[in-house]
Parts: structure tokens; C-alpha cells; sequence
């Protein structure tokens, strides 16, 4: 298995890797939860004993890393919405999602004998811990839950009144909640891009009742899709929003793809779609069992379990130092900086001062964009085919523009109101997201989420 950034217990920080040197401090902003952003210090090492770190910023959650960081805001983001209900049970957690949490090889073997956690029995204490949680009669691990169904997505565990995850939290009142969604939503439009928008709505209305409630959300990417190519050059995109609307709301997120990608068939079963799973046991985590694709998700899971009930009920002050944040403002000046790729950025335009540009002649536009703006800019040092996507929700509406520089002058390549597919030669570029303003005048600014990938090289829409 990979190897993540781990808490040593009974302290407050990791030897984990620093991202300091090419991250620098300036603040991202987040879905309000009710916490304010500090200006002082960030999350780095402190010795044993020593006193807390200073807050952090909201933090920026890269990729290729099996969970994303929990940092002193994180923690206390966290421990913020538990208190919502007081009333909920810390050692409950629900499970919502489609076929693969309704699969009894997804947890259920952890309220069995056979298991053996190998090397990592420090995740022993956690485990006894969410044991002893009664899921109406049964542990959470292996409780029916009400809220997964078979090919079911993102929309339906929110519709009705109530809701299936509402039925559920009635039953079983957890302070978690692992969340499990994408595959089958991929496939709910004419295209997988034209699938996304409505996926990112349902998904974040999902994840705003979950805090809404006081439970924390713990969001699962998903798998590669050896069942059609199409879709598997899909689904780099869809855990980039997957992770992007994890890192808004500044809640975990587990990335399963990074964890079963190395393995043989992407630890995928013959359908192409499932994981497979080691023939004696899924919770067995010895070196042989985890070439297997259940075993490795029960293994994060397990251990995504295990960071949550360190911060938010033995409230460790951070789990990760080091932790990256976005640099810049988002001014024409001093734009905010894509630093790598995937990049994922939430804001608000109309938490922006900046309002610089009314309307994109230049880009082929007479469009109302008078609205507030934010500005990024990219520099590729190669050649680079890129998939850069906008999401919103509601009436909001928020277009995308990309800038090509040359010599200091600004060229438009590209207008569009959700997505931008092209390979861009090496370069430095700048994109504005800009809010749209109606017929009526009326100025649609508000939330998005940017999300930038470099897609597969063999992804034709990019080319």
C-alpha cells in the first residue's frame, strides 16, 4: 500500500513530507462552517510537549496522496461540525453509496473473526472503538444501511421526504458518514461532461445536509473503469470535482483510485467496474491480501476512520504538517497560482473586489460579464492537453476564459460556460472566471469550483 501522511499518536504533527518550499501560505477560501481564516503561522513540526501551532489556512489537498491533510484548520473544521448535534453517537458512523457499500466484501468482515491487521496494529484501537457503536443491533461496519442502493446515485440518497440518508441518520445517529458516489452518475447525461454538472449539485446538496445534521462527510474517489475506455479516461476528471468539493468543505477525502491503480488489473474483479477481493478474507491486510482491491479499500477506510475519531474525539491539534495552500489573490496582479495539476479552487465572486472586465469581444463574446471575477494564472513548462472545468450550483453563473501571454500581451484562446478541453504548448496562461449578469440585470455571481487535470494523453477530447 502506499504510504500516506500518519499521525504519531499522542503527538501533534507527522515526520511527513513538507510542501513549505513550493506552497506558500496565502488563504483559499471555504464553504462557511461557521470558522474564520487566520493570518498567522502555518502547520509545521513541533517537538513533544510543546505548546499548539498557530492556526492554518484552509488547505489545498493534492493528489496522489491517500488522504487528504488534516491540518489545524481541517481539525477544527471538523470538530466544528460535530458540535451541530451533540446529540449524535462518535462511535456511529452511516454508510451511503451504491453497490459497492451495498457489497458485504465493503466493511462488514471487520465485525467478524477473521481478521488480521498485519502491520498496522495501530488502527486496533479505532476499530475496538467503532465496535462498540449499535447500529439498531448490529455494529456500523456491518448495518444494511437504507442508504446505498444498486446502481443508484448521488440524487437519489436526498430525494424523497425524507431521504434515504435521513431515514437512516434516524436510525443509526452517527457523527460520519462514508460517502461513496460517482460511477454510476457518470453515466446520467448524454455525455460524461455533460453528466458532471449534475453530479457536483447532488453531491454538494448531499454533503450540505450530512454538516447540516453535525455529521462529518468522509468522500471516496473512485475506480478506474476497465469496462469501457471511454469512461476510464473519465474518471481522472471526476475525482478531480470528487476531491475539489471535499477540499471546499475542507472535509476527508480517501483516494481509492491512488490506491488500487498500481495493482494488477487496477484491482478490479471481470466486470471491470467492482473490486476484487482476496479469496480468504477482506480484512486481512498481510502483503498478499493487499494486492487485492476490497482489501485495500477496507484498509483506508479503516484508517480514514481512525484520523476522524483522532481529531474529533480525542481533538489532536493536527495530524499532518506541511500542508499546501493556494498562493495569490486573484487580482489581474496578483493572480492566483495553478501550482500542479489536478488544481482545484473554490471561491466566491461575490466575496471579490475585483471587477475589471464587463465583456470578451476579444474571445468572440458580447455576453454580460460585469459581474466580479477571480483571476489564475498557469505556467506549463511542456506541452501540456488540459481539461479545465467551472461548476456552480443554482442560478449562480460563472463562465471561463483562457488567456494565452506572449511578450506581455494577452491573446483569447477559448471561452466557455462550464469546460475548456485543448492541449496548450508550453507557455504561461491566464484564466478569468466571470459572473454572468442576465437579461434583467440581474448579477449571477457566487460559488464555483475550478478544476484543472492534464488529461490522458490518448483522451481525444483534449487534443
Amino acid at each position: 500500500m502506499r504510504p500516506y501522511l500518519y499521525p504519531l499518536i499522542l503527538m501533534a504533527c507527522t515526520d511527513s513530507k513538507s510542501f513549505e518550499d513550493t506552497w506558500p501560505e496565502d488563504p483559499a477560501t471555504t464553504h462557511d462552517t461557521g470558522l474564520e481564516d487566520s493570518d498567522i503561522g502555518e502547520d509545521t513540526a513541533v517537538e513533544e510537549e510543546e505548546v499548539e501551532p498557530a492556526l492554518s489556512r484552509p488547505a489545498f489537498y493534492p493528489d496522489q496522496q491517500t488522504h487528504s491533510p488534516i491540518n489545524t484548520y481541517v481539525a477544527e473544521n471538523i470538530r466544528e461540525i460535530t458540535s451541530f448535534n451533540p446529540q449524535l453517537e462518535e462511535n456511529l458512523f452511516i454508510k451511503i453509496g451504491a453497490s459497492s457499500t451495498v457489497s458485504q466484501n465493503t466493511l462488514y468482515c471487520f465485525a467478524d473473526d477473521n481478521i488480521d491487521l498485519g502491520e498496522y496494529l495501530y488502527l486496533e484501537e479505532s476499530l475496538s472503538f467503532f465496535l462498540t457503536g449499535d447500529a439498531n443491533g448490529t455494529t456500523p461496519f456491518d448495518r444494511d444501511t437504507i442508504a446505498a442502493r444498486i446502481g443508484h446515485s448521488a440524487g437519489w440518497a436526498i430525494s424523497g421526504d425524507p431521504s434515504p440518508v435521513e431515514e437512516e441518520l434516524a436510525i443509526v445517529p452517527g457523527k460520519f458518514a462514508l460517502v461513496h458516489y460517482g460511477t454510476n452518475d457518470m453515466g446520467l447525461g448524454s455525455t460524461y461532461a455533460a453528466a458532471m454538472p449534475g453530479f457536483y449539485e447532488n453531491m454538494n446538496d448531499l454533503i450540505e445536509l450530512l454538516i447540516s445534521e453535525g455529521v462529518v462527510p468522509i468522500i471516496t474517489g473512485i475506480t478506474h473503469r476497465a469496462d469501457s475506455s471511454n469512461a476510464d479516461l473519465w474518471v481522472p476528471s471526476y475525482n478531480s470535482v470528487i476531491r475539489g468539493m471535499a477540499q471546499s468543505w475542507q472535509i476527508p477525502f480517501i483516494d481509492l483510485w491512488w490506491e488500487t491503480d498500481p495493482l494488477d488489473d487496477w484491482g478490479l474483479a471481470g466486470d471491470g467496474i467492482h473490486l476484487n477481493k482476496y479469496p480468504y478474507g477482506t480484512c486481512l491486510f498481510t502483503e498478499e491480501a493487499l494486492q487485492y482491491g476490497y482489501n485495500i479499500r477496507n484498509l483506508i477506510v479503516l484508517e480514514a476512520l481512525d484520523r476522524v475519531r483522532q481529531t474529533a474525539i480525542e481533538e489532536i491539534t493536527y495530524i499532518d504538517e506541511g500542508v499546501p495552500f493556494v498562493q495569490g489573490e486573484g487580482s489581474p496582479d496578483i493572480p492566483f497560482t495553478v501550482h500542479t495539476l489536478p488544481f482545484n479552487d473554490f471561491r466566491d465572486t461575490q466575496q471579490s473586489p475585483h471587477d475589471e472586465n464587463d465583456i470578451y469581444i476579444e474571445c468572440g463574446s458580447d455576453a454580460d460579464e460585469s459581474g466580479p471575477e477571480y483571476h489564475y494564472t498557469l505556467i506549463l513548462e511542456q506541452e501540456t492537453p488540459i481539461r479545465a472545468m467551472v461548476l456552480d450550483r443554482g442560478v449562480v453563473d460563472i463562465d471561463i476564459h483562457l488567456f494565452e501571454e506572449n511578450n506581455g500581451t494577452k491573446t483569447c484562446l477559448e471561452r466557455a460556460h462550464r469546460i475548456i478541453e485543448r492541449t496548450l504548448p508550453a507557455g504561461t496562461y491566464h484564466l478569468i472566471l466571470d459572473s454572468w449578469v442576465d437579461g434583467d440585470q440581474n448579477q449571477r455571481s457566487g460559488e464555483y469550483l475550478l478544476s484543472i487535470i492534464a488529461c490522458e494523453s490518448n483522451d481525444p477530447r483534449c487534443q
